[in-house]
């Protein structure tokens, strides 16, 4: 069985913004008053967006627009959400060298079979890998034979 490893853009950008709202990840240029009313119920639904997104299409498809369109509809001041959008550039796509997002992916692909069965199991098709665990009240159901979304933590226990 083939199984697609993933790390898109957009997921680990809510990830990060959630992160970011809940003080848990440094800003300095933004307060609790910068970002939208609904910023939980916001979230959720581009959450879910995106995962059925990636279940309908069965594949991913990258949304270079997805990252200022997520930012436009969670952060309220255009200026600071220009700085939030270059802070998450940053750590997407330069740090490490080549970024985050890329790191998680070619660590993930490099596993074994029967590791990555170890973590998803063997029905799985589709990893989507993010930086860190997304609270299980924002995800929708997945059929866990189709799509999974993952930690990378989860895959360090076997590098």
């Amino acid at each position: 069985m083939t199984v697609n490893v993933i790390s898109p853009i957009d997921l680990n950008f809510l990830l990060f913004i959630r992160k970011v709202y809940h003080q848990s990840w440094y800003f300095d240029h933004i307060s609790s008053e910068d970002f939208c009313e609904n910023f939980e119920e916001g979230l959720h639904l581009l959450w879910n967006h995106s995962v059925n997104s990636l279940m309908m299409n069965g594949k991913y498809i990258l949304n270079d627009h997805a990252v200022k369109e997520c930012t436009q509809k969670l952060i309220r001041n255009k200026e600071i959400a220009h700085k939030f959008i270059k802070h998450f550039e940053n750590f997407w796509y330069h740090l490490p060298q080549f970024g985050f997002g890329s790191l998680m992916e070619r660590t993930c692909a490099s596993l074994l079979p029967e590791q990555i069965e170890a973590i998803v199991g063997t029905n799985c098709t589709h990893i989507v890998v993010v930086f860190d665990a997304f609270p299980a009240k924002y995800c929708k159901e997945i059929p866990q034979h189709h799509l999974k979304v993952v930690p990378y933590t989860d895959f360090l226990k076997y590098i």
